[in-house]
């Protein structure tokens, strides 16, 4: 089966810190958070979080991740007690 990844991944084990700032109760809430890196690509990030990240929620990352200070949310699955999200590394040059 042909895959639609543009690079392969690699394991990658870190404890990410990183802010996301959602909307609640009509006000903006800037979450720092953590979660554990389990691998890596050229253009994304996989990881582990405890908070119910949604597709769409662009993250801060509070040190670059491949030359990279945010990440996108592609994908995201709930597994009970924890999520798994794969994201997409973006910078200024990302299109």
């Amino acid at each position: 089966m042909a895959s639609d990844r543009s690079s392969d991944r690699k394991p990658f084990h870190a404890l990410i810190s990183y802010t996301v700032v959602v909307l609640k109760d009509g006000r903006l809430k800037f979450l720092d958070l953590t979660g554990k890196a389990i691998n890596i690509s050229r253009n994304g990030l996989c990881l582990i979080t405890r908070y119910p990240l949604k597709t769409g929620y662009v993250l801060e990352f509070k040190h670059q991740v491949r030359e990279s200070s945010h990440g996108v949310v592609l994908w995201i699955r709930n597994l009970g007690n924890y999520y798994i999200a794969g994201t997409r590394l973006i910078t200024k040059n990302t299109e």
